[in-house]
This record gives structure tokens, sequence and C-alpha cells, in this order.
């Protein structure tokens, strides 16, 4: 025997009262629709309206949704008419978006190098002699540099190496309300139009009477239009941030200049060059050396963006009137 079956049961077993009472009437207040209808009645957006000969509330349960029950405030017990629980679980998810920070670290793997100095047969840099990539230490030229008029400088090649990416992501704190979904235990008379009459619910329940079905669905509409969804099984929160990212450096550069010896030692200075053709007197290159300059710039961070969400199992639709005090 089902629930609903169970129920009109019990309330043949009352001590018939008045007239309009359950047993006269053969009608079970607290399923859905009264005498079989198949909606709601139409008082969205108003408060139901009192019963005639009892402090009550007359409501229209439609077809297909459950017993008349109430919800907690909290994670409380269900009390007093509505003593009976019938699910628990938890409502009023908040969860918002993590807010995400991307920023980027230093250029790494950057490098400069080498330099080529250039020898020429004339002081204006026209006539090649022969090129000579340097190092960081003395470089002889000797030989043929020794009748170079001229000299300049190719830069060296540039590596521009990458940023390292770092987030920094905050996941704003998850809020839910633990309810009760408590079912009408009191026997109630019918009210207008087959409603039912059942007393507003006792301290410690929301002032709201309600119907619930299985599943995230609309509310019928009518007695009915506000919703509450609640959760009986896990919580999951994905909650984060995509994947940041870091543009290439921008602003880096090498740089060199090249100083050029009478000797082969590095130890008389002849002259220097940036890049520049620069006028030698004859038998001054026979030796040289570089220095290497890196600016490294700097990465602009590819912004990341909140991802994931929080998830209910197991949801329950509970839909209620307005408040009743």
């Amino acid at each position: 025997m089902n629930q609903r079956a169970l129920s009109a049961a019990r309330l043949a077993l009352l001590v018939v009262g008045a007239t309009g009472c359950v047993q006269v009437l053969g009608i079970d207040p607290w399923g859905g629709g009264g005498a079989g209808s198949t909606t709601a009645s139409a008082t969205t957006g108003s408060m139901p309206a009192k019963c005639a000969s009892s402090d009550g509330v007359c409501v229209h349960p439609p077809v297909g949704w459950s017993r008349i029950v109430a919800l907690t405030l909290g994670d409380t017990p269900c009390t007093g008419g509505f003593s009976a629980e019938v699910a628990v679980g938890k409502s009023d998810l908040v969860g918002a978006d993590a807010t995400c920070t991307c920023s980027c670290d230093p250029p790494a793997g950057q490098s400069c190098g080498p330099a080529t100095l250039h020898l020429w047969n004339d002081a204006g840099c026209t006539s090649a002699l022969l090129d000579k990539p340097l190092g960081s230490s003395c470089t002889q030229l000797g030989g043929s540099a020794l009748n170079a008029l001229g000299a300049s400088l190719t830069l060296p090649a540039f590596v521009s190496g990458a940023c390292a990416p770092k987030i920094a992501q905050v996941v704003p704190p998850l809020s839910a309300t633990v309810r009760h979904v408590c079912e009408l235990t009191t026997a109630t008379e019918t009210c207008a139009n087959d409603g039912s009459c059942a007393s507003v619910p006792d301290a410690g329940l929301a002032p709201s009477l309600c119907i619930w079905s299985e599943g995230e669905l609309p509310c019928p509409g009518g007695d009915f239009s506000n919703p509450t969804v609640v959760y009986r099984g896990s919580i999951t929160d994905t909650r984060g941030c995509s994947a940041c990212g870091c543009e290439a450096p921008a602003g880096a550069s090498c740089g060199a200049s090249s100083s050029i010896y009478s000797t082969t030692s590095c130890g008389m200075l002849a002259s220097t060059t940036t890049g520049g053709c620069v006028a030698l007197a004859a038998s001054s290159a026979q030796s040289a050396t570089e220095t290497l300059s890196l600016v490294p710039g700097s990465c602009e961070p590819i912004p990341a963006s909140p991802s994931g969400s929080v998830v209910g199992a197991d949801p329950i639709t509970v839909c209620c009137t307005n408040p009743l005090l």
C-alpha cells in the first residue's frame, strides 16, 4: 500500500465531528488536487484564503505533486502538525565564481651572442677584409687584420626566452541551508473548490505550505509558486580558474660593443664600436673583446577565466505558498 493510500486509510478511522469532515466527503485533504483537479488555483502573488471554520488556510495541490509539507528554517527536526520527515538536504546553494588573477615571472632562457666584428680595407668600411666572431674573452685577430683601416660590428643574435605564468585564485566560501521536508500529519477539513484546509506551520518551520516532486522542475503556479530545490545527495564544488598564460617578452633586446686593441693581449685600446663604422690606424687591429648587454623586458599575462560550478545531487523541488504570516 502506498503512502497516499495509507493516509486515506488513517483518515477513514477519524471520528466524524462535523459536516464537511474528511470521512463524510471521502477526500484526502493532503493528497494532490483534492477531488481530482489538474492545476493549482490561480492565486499567484496572493496569500491563500482562510478556511471558513478553522485557523488554517485553503490550498489546492495539483495532481502529480506530494501531500502538503512544510520546510524547516534550518537543520532542525520536524515538529508539531508537521512531524513526519520525508526528506532532508541542502538548499539555497550560493557559490560565487572564483576570482582569478594572473601574473608572469621574469623572462627565462634569454641569451645574446656572439657579436661579429667586421674589418675593412678602408676607413669608410666599404671594402670588406674579414669577419671575426667575438667572445667575452680577448680574441686575437692577427694576420690580414693588421691591414684593416675600418671596423664595424653586427649585433648578436637574440633568444627572447619566455615567462612562466602564475595564477592566484580565490574561491568564495560555499553556503547552503540544511532543510528538513516535513509532512502534514494532523487531519483537517476540506475547503472551497475541493481545496485542503491546512494549519499554518508551527514555530521552527517556514510559515508557508508546500508540495514537492522529484527532480528539478518548474512549480505548478497558483497557490504553489515559490520554488526551493533541496539536494538530498552530495554537493560537488568544482569552482576554480582556467589556465593563464604569458605573452612573449616585450621590450627585450641585446646590445653589444667591441673594443679593438693594438696589442695581441687586449692591452692598448685603439678604438671602440657599438655597430657603426670606426676608422683604424694601420696595424692597430691585433685583438678585440666584446661586451654584451641584455634587456630582458617583461611579459603581459593572458588572463584566466572562472570555471566550474556547484552541483547538488538527488534533487527534489519544493513549491510553497507566499508566507502566511
